[in-house]
């Protein structure tokens, strides 16, 4: 994503190549051009946003967006915004990041963004538990680093009392608020 930008991921469906992230881009914010070879679904949380292909459509707070497959486009965050612009993304199959000349420079998808989530836990200090069922990253847990106390996936994005997570096949369902700020931190990629 780049500078002024944090990513938290909040569900991972390895089986249909989804992943859903809450992004949070800061003022003067551009990512890469690029497009998705599925559809993406976005809701605004906070802030504005529009592709710079399109800049008279505003994403503004409480906006809903549909992307078809195959959009080439470049968010961008005006430097009118006066707060942080937090969106919800719901990604089918990759993200082809390009150059100047059409050429692809990176793909991400539901794979690496898992791979990736992990790292950024471990460089945390949050121990990621394996397991070996079909729901694995369902029930994926994550110690503190600090009691190592293992939490489960609620008490890591609501920082609340434990529920159980819903696990579907091998997607991960987590509650999420602005509570889990330790979260945010620990699978923020800056």
């Amino acid at each position: 994503m780049g500078t002024g930008t944090g990513v938290q991921t909040l569900q991972i469906d390895l089986n249909r190549g989804i992943w859903v992230v809450r992004t949070r881009f800061e003022p003067v914010t551009t990512s890469e051009t690029h497009y998705h070879t599925g559809p993406v679904f976005a809701v605004t949380l906070a802030g504005s946003w529009y592709y710079k292909e399109y800049p008279d459509y505003k994403n503004t707070e409480g906006s809903y967006l549909y992307e078809p497959a195959h959009s080439v486009h470049a968010l961008t965050v005006p430097a009118s915004n006066n707060e942080t612009t937090d969106v919800w993304f719901a990604i089918t199959g990759a993200n082809l990041n390009m150059n100047e000349k059409g050429d692809v420079t990176s793909v991400a998808d539901a794979h690496s963004i898992l791979t990736t989530y992990r790292q950024l836990c471990r460089d945390k200090n949050f121990r990621v538990r394996a397991s070996s069922s079909p729901a694995s990253t369902a029930r994926q847990g994550l110690s503190d680093g600090r009691t190592g106390r293992l939490l489960d996936a609620s008490e890591r994005c609501r920082g609340t009392r434990p529920t159980k997570p819903r696990a579907r096949g091998d997607a991960t369902h987590h509650p999420t608020d602005d509570r889990g700020a330790e979260v945010l931190r620990a699978a923020t990629i800056a």
